[in-house]
């Protein structure tokens, strides 16, 4: 006869514990970034096949950032960290989104995401190679995989105390465990992608003392945010990396960065400052703007009235005024101006120029045979910023209008120098999109050479920010919270 088989809640607890036990002996792992013990119930396939079930839903909540050249030198400097990493051989993705969040983040099987709104408070490629390093140390050392395995390990305690307690504070009990096992990364977790990020830079030609860098300016824009948020009623929005002391009186911190400089690379270490800026020069900073007729966001420029677009060269600085544009290069040695007339239609693109225009000895003239109705060609001893030098001529008709574009270089051995980017430009002249315009509606970044006398306070004077404006332009630029600009170097402000 079968016979009911009592177990009292002490031996229900004791035989749970001891599964639990078994469980933690079998699932026990060698760490690929640290070499030690962990424990885990994913394996790496199951990790990666997680990231890519995970990946859809999190894009489901943001927007790719459009910019496919910066995506494209975020994923280059990422995965020459990886290469450097703990496993170099998972495949990872680096994703750019477009928000103003101040935010990076990591989830299983190699998936890395960075907001636009935390890369304008970098200002080196240093420093975005800090904050990508940090993200990539969070999955080689499988810390989402640990947060996962303690939730499962918190559940079954949770199931054990409520036998042994048999009160509603068992459910109480089982979250203190599970808490003390995954809430957030923790200091312990966070430290260590620290310490391994470090690492990734030194070994990737990077100064390793980047990582102090970006967690000192973003503990400075999160003590910012705290005091902003307090005074507009509403929770802060803060990087979750950032401790809570200060990285100057972090101790720990300060050793397990400084650790890493024996893996430096023979390469000279180079913070890529002036690269990285360039790019960040019209990134959208912030929230969304009234615009006037023309908006220009650093390489673009955007006429509403005309609902037309162009993109200059990058690094290139613009002028917008009434009657003409003005972009001039990196080094003032090149110029490219864009005026607009209205076209004639008993004129073509040539005899707009010879009759309107009053050129009648142009040299090299061809028409354009890609794209709208075009024609260049070379103006002998023209007048231009650089006295009189041989200068590049087109005009483009599109839709109604002529567009007069000129190119002229300081140098007059070469003074076709700059032939490359201005055809570039005129084949960048377009009808404005739906995206483009409502992009152009926000607040960017600019880049301003500092000149002497120069301040902050001027700097924000100048600025579109309408609170906060001078603590914005420190904490953008790495001057928080009283230092002044170098003159001669390259700021960030905001238009």
């Amino acid at each position: 006869m079968n016979e009911l088989l009592i177990i009292s809640p002490g031996r229900l607890a004791r035989a749970t514990l001891g599964f639990v036990a078994a469980c933690v002996l079998a699932a026990c792992a060698s760490n690929p970034a640290t070499g030690g013990r962990d424990l885990v119930f994913m394996s790496e396939k199951d990790e990666i096949e997680l990231g890519r079930q995970l990946h859809p839903q999190i894009m489901s909540g943001y927007t790719e950032y459009k910019d496919p050249q910066l995506q494209e030198y975020i994923k280059n400097i990422g995965e020459r960290l990886a290469k450097n990493s703990h496993r170099p051989n998972l495949e990872y993705t680096f994703t750019l989104l477009d928000s103003e969040e101040v935010n990076a983040f990591a989830i299983p099987g190699g998936f890395i995401y960075i907001t636009r709104g935390i890369l304008t408070y970098l200002n080196s490629e240093a420093e975005l190679a800090a904050v990508l390093g940090h993200e990539i140390a969070h999955v080689t050392a499988r810390h989402s995989v640990r947060q996962n395995t303690g939730q499962k390990i918190g559940e079954t305690l949770g199931q054990v105390a409520s036998v042994l307690a048999g009160t509603s504070l068992a459910g109480d009990a089982a979250g203190v465990v599970s808490s003390a096992l995954t809430s957030g990364y923790g200091r312990g977790m966070e430290l260590e992608a620290d310490e391994l990020g470090a690492q990734y830079l030194a070994k990737s030609g990077y100064p390793h003392t980047a990582m102090i860098d970006v967690v000192r300016l973003l503990k400075d824009q999160e003590h910012f945010e705290i005091l902003k948020a307090h005074d507009e009623g509403r929770p802060p929005r803060v990087y979750h990396g950032v401790f809570a002391s200060h990285p100057d009186q972090d101790t720990r911190l300060q050793e397990v960065v400084e650790a890493a400089a024996e893996l430096q690379s023979s390469e000279q270490a180079d913070d890529n400052r002036y690269e990285f800026l360039s790019y960040m020069d019209g990134i959208p900073f912030g929230k969304k703007v009234s615009s006037g007729p023309v908006t220009v966001r650093g390489s673009e420029v955007y006429n509403h009235s005309l609902g037309i677009a162009i993109t200059l060269p990058r690094g290139w600085r613009v002028q917008s005024f009434p009657d003409r544009l003005i972009a001039k290069s990196r080094y003032n040695d090149g110029t490219i101006t864009m005026s607009i007339q209205g076209a004639s239609k008993s004129y073509t693109p040539q005899e707009f120029i010879e009759q309107r225009l009053r050129i009648t000895n142009m040299r090299e003239g061809e028409d354009l045979t890609h794209g709208p109705p075009a024609h260049t060609g070379i103006v002998p001893r023209a007048a231009s910023p650089y006295g009189l030098a041989d200068t590049r001529l087109a005009v483009v008709y599109f839709g109604r209008r002529a567009f007069i574009f000129s190119n002229s270089a300081a140098d007059k051995a070469n003074p076709q120098k700059y032939d490359p980017e201005f055809f570039e430009t005129l084949n960048s002249l377009r009808k404005l999109s739906a995206e483009e315009n409502e992009r152009s509606l926000q607040s960017a970044i600019r880049l301003t050479q500092v000149s002497p006398g120069m301040t902050v306070e001027s700097l924000a004077k100048n600025s579109s920010i309408r609170r906060y404006p001078e603590e914005t332009i420190r904490l953008i630029n790495g001057l928080y919270p009283d230092k002044e600009p170098v003159p001669g170097d390259l700021v960030k402000t905001v238009e």
